[in-house]
């Protein structure tokens, strides 16, 4: 490439480490002697190397699209994708497929050029979802099958490196100006010209390790109100049909939250840094207290005919605390639906018609904003802007007045900044201190012990000076103590103790292998975070305990798995498995074998739970683990029965 020279540094650190990753992955690939493996294998190269250059250019020239224009940006990344992603459906059945299938779910992950706020997650999923395939063929296809197993795995953990280095936060686009539609698809060497000649020459670029995310819509509107507004207007509607309290609640619910504050912290966040942990609760003190409004309702009123109703209402109204969890808040959303559900049963058991109607259009107000956050809010609430936010400044936006009239005006605010010589301010400072003489007793509870090195009359030195010196507050023994421990990382550890029990500890971003010399040892892991557990031969026993985003294949077991205290961790068996114990766990993906179809699968307390049984032409069904139950008591029995409870719609 004779234009590299013009290239940005971000873009040429790209290049140069997938450059070597990718030759040895193509050399591996030869070996297999298929046509549509090489022509999977070719077109996954060639995306890497030429197509996603090609939106790091972008990125460093132009301003971030908007979410309506993010598919007509990327169209080129997607019709690449969607071209290897055939190649492997066309192909099903085949002698190669499972090397189809391992590139088709490892192509995934240039998606990273679109994920934000943590694109190495979207290339680790990736890796995760080859996983299975991988190793099928490093077991069916000898050491030419493990090789090119290992190269596709370099070649990844290379571009995750990258990112991490270059666009930890996401492809932040540095540009005033949005994308010219001639420039979208065009070849790298055409950017390289095109952005010198027009003046917008990219800047060599740093590693970034920035928390605003990659990508902000600078004055682009929030497509929440778009998508949302037909939605609420139904389950409004549905309300005031039914009336009384819950016409009273849903007001709140629809008019306060959804369609005033949820929009509003969706404009803060396009102009403002994130504020610290400690602010968020006057950041949205206004959310919280709405919140409040709907749950008193409901619980003020535990006799009223509508209780189901508005339990149902009061449970659905804690999934708008999406806007502060992060991470997958559509995730968060489906468990606040699920739980809602379980009193919007019963009001559909003990209602009729209008209630279930308002059931239903409950639901799918769910369901929408399900897609609405997959689609435009994947990471959550990302805080774009440079801005600090200030402590109270997530007041909320002044609602129009009620056609009642105006409401007494509220009461003056706790904080308010003093200005000398202002008969304004004077007033001001009265009210606020009867206010805090209405406190009565409680007023002292602020007072701090004057010791004798701040008390005027024994220090003249103190009198010289217009003030006492404010000293800082040291933290407690205990706080310190609680400070260093949480700053300390233990070791990773991997022992085999008593000749019996592998004990793994505290690994991070590994791939780790556990050769079984006797089929009586255990294998134990303990908080392992992004970790790949390989245990060959014959194992008795295997235990994940606090672990997170971990996997775990093996050949052969004696007795059962264990997994407990872990979140998303995905387990393979390659043959025999009789018994899987999942207990306080969320995210549970389990790969079965032909030889362990029988196996018993024992749960408690576990949410997100699938099953993927292989079929007769080498792919998987998909069964989800039942969360929810039942329980009716059986007169005739004397005994209570218990079946999988039935979700609406």
């Amino acid at each position: 490439m004779d234009f590299k020279a013009s290239l940005p540094a971000d873009v040429l650190a790209y290049l140069e480490a997938v450059e070597d990753k990718t030759k040895v992955f193509e050399g591996h690939t030869q070996k297999f002697a298929d046509e549509a493996v090489s022509q999977q294998a070719s077109l996954f190269v060639e995306t890497m190397k030429d197509v996603v250059p090609r939106y790091l250019l972008l990125a460093q020239a132009f301003s971030a699209p908007a979410p309506n224009e993010i598919v007509i940006v990327f169209k080129v990344l997607a019709a690449k994708l969607h071209e290897i992603s055939s190649i492997a459906d066309k192909n099903k059945g085949e002698e190669n497929y499972q090397i189809l299938m391992a590139v088709k779910n490892a192509a995934e992950a240039l998606n990273w050029v679109t994920a934000a706020p943590k694109p190495a997650n979207c290339i680790s999923d990736a890796y995760d979802g080859c996983l299975y395939y991988a190793n099928r063929v490093s077991k069916d296809k000898g050491e030419d099958g493990k090789l090119w197993v290992k190269s596709l795995s370099q070649l990844l953990n290379a571009m995750k490196a990258y990112v991490i280095d270059y666009h930890q936060s996401g492809l932040l686009w540095k540009g005033a100006t949005k994308c010219a539609a001639n420039l979208r698809e065009a070849d790298i060497s055409t950017l390289v010209q095109q952005l010198h000649l027009s003046g917008a020459s990219p800047q060599s670029a740093k590693p970034a390790n920035t928390s605003s995310g990659a990508s902000a819509m600078g004055s682009a509107s929030s497509p929440y109100l778009d998508e949302m507004k037909e939605s609420l207007s139904v389950l409004s509607a549905k309300s005031r049909e039914l009336g009384d309290l819950l016409e009273q609640q849903m007001s709140i619910f629809v008019d306060k939250v959804a369609l005033t504050l949820i929009p509003h912290y969706l404009s803060l966040a396009e102009a403002h840094q994130a504020p610290p942990q400690s602010e968020y609760p006057a950041v949205f003190k206004d959310l919280v207290a709405a919140i409040g409004e709907i749950t008193s309702l409901a619980d003020s009123n535990p006799r009223h005919q509508q209780a189901a109703l508005l339990n149902t209402a009061k449970t659905a109204s804690e999934h708008f605390n999406w806007l502060a969890v992060g991470g997958r808040p559509q995730d968060f959303v489906k468990e606040s639906l699920d739980s809602t559900m379980f009193y919007g049963n019963r009001a559909i058991k003990a209602g009729g018609d209008a209630d279930k109607a308002w059931v239903q259009s409950l639901a799918q107000y769910f369901k929408k904003l399900i897609e609405v956050l997959k689609d435009f809010y994947p990471s959550g609430l990302v805080w774009k802007g440079k801005t600090p936010i200030g402590r109270f400044a997530g007041a909320a936006p002044v609602p129009p007045p009620p056609t009642g009239g105006l409401p007494p005006p509220p009461p003056p605010p706790a904080v308010m900044a003093a200005s000398s010589g202002s008969n304004e301010s004077a007033g001001d400072g009265r009210t606020q201190l009867f206010s805090e003489l209405n406190k009565g007793t409680d007023i002292t509870k602020g007072l701090k012990k004057v010791s004798k090195d701040m008390q005027t009359h024994k220090n003249p030195e103190l009198r010289a000076g217009s003030q006492v010196p404010v000293i800082a507050e040291k933290p407690s023994g205990a706080t310190q103590a609680k400070q260093a421990a949480a700053k300390v990382e233990k070791a990773p550890k991997m022992a085999l103790e008593q000749d019996k029990k592998w004990v793994i500890e505290n690994y991070k971003d590994e791939t780790v292998t556990v050769e079984i010399s006797n089929f009586k040892h255990t294998v134990y892991a303990f908080n392992c975070r992004n970790t790949t557990f390989v245990i060959k031969n014959k194992v008795n026993f295997i235990s994940l305990d606090s672990c997170v985003k971990c996997g775990v294949v093996f050949d052969d077991l004696l007795s059962s798995v264990d997994i407990v205290n872990c979140k998303s961790v995905q387990i393979q068996a390659l043959s025999k498995m009789p018994l899987l114990n999942i207990d306080k766990t969320d995210g549970v993906q389990v790969y079965l074998s032909a030889d362990c179809l029988n196996c018993e699968i024992v749960t408690a307390k576990s949410s997100e739970m699938n099953i993927l049984v292989p079929q007769s032409d080498g792919d998987f069904s998909e069964f989800p683990v039942p969360e929810q139950y039942k329980t009716v008591y059986d007169p005739k029995t004397n005994k209570l029965l218990t079946s999988c409870s039935e979700s609406l719609g």
